[in-house]
């Protein structure tokens, strides 16, 4: 059983129009949730970086 607990949760898309390339739509998707996260808020808990986990999640819409 993990100590851990939900702190953030962060969400976000990305796309390849021309290419349907779902791994370069899944790379930006990722790069488009640290753009928008909150992990400077991580610092306010007086919390080190070290102990962070992050834990990604992808959907595509044809995952073979």
């Amino acid at each position: 059983m993990s100590n851990d607990q939900r702190f953030i949760v962060e969400m976000g898309m990305g796309n390849d129009l021309y290419g349907l390339d779902y791994t370069k739509a899944a790379k930006r998707a990722i790069e488009d949730a640290l753009r928008h996260s909150s992990i400077p808020l991580f610092e306010a808990t007086g919390l080190s970086h070290d102990i962070m986990r992050v834990q990604v999640t992808i959907g595509v819409q044809d995952p073979d």
